[in-house]
C-alpha cells in the first residue's frame, strides 16, 4: 500500500508539474493507517500553523471492473503553495482576463 501511494503521490505532482508548468519537486510521502477523522486532525493540528491551504485530489481507480474512490491530500509547504496559487491564478487571468471585483 505504501509503494502504491509513493507512486500516486509522483504521478499527481508529476502531471500537477506539467499542467502549471512548474519544477515541482517531492518530498517522501508519508503513509497513516487510521480512522480518517484521527489522521485528518492531526495534519491540520501539524500544518494549521504554517498555512491555511491544501490541495485536495479526487482519485479514482479501475480495478477489475470494480470502481474505488479516494482521495489524496497533498500538504505543499506555504511559499510552495503560493508559487502554485500564483501560477494558476495566472493562467485563469490569460484565459479569462481581469476577474469582476
Amino acid at each position: 500500500m505504501e509503494e502504491i501511494s509513493h507512486i500516486l503521490a509522483g504521478t499527481y505532482v508529476t502531471a500537477l508539474s506539467n499542467f502549471l508548468d512548474l519544477n515541482i519537486l517531492i518530498s517522501t510521502s508519508y503513509t497513516m493507517y487510521d480512522m480518517f477523522g484521527s489522521i485528518l486532525n492531526s495534519l491540520l493540528t501539524e500544518m494549521s500553523c504554517k498555512t491555511d491551504f491544501a490541495l485536495l485530489l479526487n482519485a479514482e481507480f479501475l480495478i477489475k471492473e470494480e470502481e474505488i474512490y479516494g482521495n489524496i491530500l497533498t500538504l505543499f509547504d506555504p511559499a510552495s503553495l503560493d508559487s502554485l496559487l500564483k501560477r494558476i491564478n495566472g493562467m485563469l487571468y490569460q484565459k479569462f482576463g481581469q476577474p469582476e471585483i
